[in-house]
């Protein structure tokens, strides 16, 4: 199985003032896939936490097209944003 990994990105208005941190998002992935009850857990910005919450709904349709075997359970990611 393929590794998928999706790259968040860093948005604009927290680069500008040099903003960096995590987002720690909590998230239910079902036998189809599919991710729901997505939560935020620890935020950094409203723009970070939009663009790291979206990021994590990508992943459901690529664990779609590459027919990947999922399970019912609750798992949280991180999220980095860091200035380099």
């Amino acid at each position: 199985q393929p590794i998928i990994k999706v790259w968040a990105k860093y948005p604009k208005s927290a680069q500008d003032i040099g903003l960096q941190g995590t987002a720690i998002i909590s998230y239910q992935i079902n036998k189809d896939c599919s991710i729901t009850n997505i939560i935020l857990i620890k935020g950094l910005s409203s723009d970070c936490d939009k663009t790291a919450i979206e990021a994590l709904s990508k992943t459901e349709a690529l664990l779609k097209k590459y027919s990947q075997i999922c399970e019912d359970k609750t798992d949280t990611t991180e999220v980095q944003f860091n200035l380099k």
